[in-house]
């Protein structure tokens, strides 16, 4: 039981990774805004730097995950489960 509980959380935290920095970088979510309130859009250096960011985050849970025992890891890498 606890091992699905840790699958699904890994496809949950890497769907929302990819999901907030698309979002990010296409500028549909915007969370930071000036003194007036009004959205502050990200430069294209800015851009860059947090499809980065979600890239090493995204590969940093991908190697956490497959350091587990968990079933899949083990089906990917051919053994038995």
């Amino acid at each position: 039981m606890m091992l699905n509980f840790v699958g699904i959380l890994f496809v949950l935290v890497i769907v929302a990774l990819l999901v907030g920095g698309v979002l990010l970088i296409k500028g549909s979510w915007q969370p930071f805004k000036d003194e007036e309130g009004n959205p502050i859009p990200f430069t294209e250096k800015e851009k860059w730097s947090v499809g980065a960011f979600v890239a090493a985050a995204v590969i940093g849970v991908c190697t956490l995950f497959l350091a587990t025992d968990h079933p899949w890891v083990k089906k990917m890498k051919g053994r038995r489960v």
